[in-house]
């Protein structure tokens, strides 16, 4: 759990892509620093999970996730993602993804495309960066999201970028 100032900040944060922090997940609880932000904020301001942190006090990237936890003031850039579904009928053929995820996430970080998966072969508007958030309409841990992968010879993949 990430503190701020000694306090819980109130979300779950994944960390694999350098370009932005992925919220996973935003708790409501008031004593948070991001429930207390929430609660006062009007609904179009307030940090939701799915939302991207692009900077923290104007540091991006590694820097930024150490800035959130260390900071006396932050400011964040947060920006809402960007989703769309792709169906990918694997026809014998691995996904070709190469994933990383947090055990405690909720999504998929996808870290590459191979050439010869199932992905690549059906030109699938899947690209390194991308996040899948759900698999075959089903959210959930990244092991429910694996799982789902497996099933079948069609998988339908909701994919978020930042």
């Amino acid at each position: 759990a990430v503190h701020f100032l000694g306090q819980p900040l109130g979300m779950v944060v994944e960390e694999f892509a350098p370009e932005a922090l992925f919220v996973a997940k935003v708790e409501d609880d008031e004593m948070s620093v991001i429930g207390r932000y929430n609660a006062q904020a009007p609904p179009w301001r307030r940090v939701r999970a799915a939302d991207y942190i692009i900077s923290v006090n104007g540091d991006r990237g590694a820097s930024a996730m150490a800035r959130l936890a260390n900071s006396q003031r932050c400011e964040l850039l947060i920006s809402r993602p960007r989703q769309h579904t792709v169906v990918v009928r694997k026809q014998g053929l691995p996904l070709g993804l190469i994933l990383q995820y947090d055990t405690f996430g909720s999504s998929l970080y996808i870290k590459a495309v191979e050439e010869g998966g199932a992905v690549h072969a059906a030109e699938a508007d899947i690209e390194a960066g991308d996040r899948a958030v759900s698999v075959n309409g089903r959210t959930g841990s990244p092991p429910a999201l694996l799982e789902g992968m497996k099933a079948g010879d069609v998988v339908e993949l909701r994919i978020s970028r930042p």
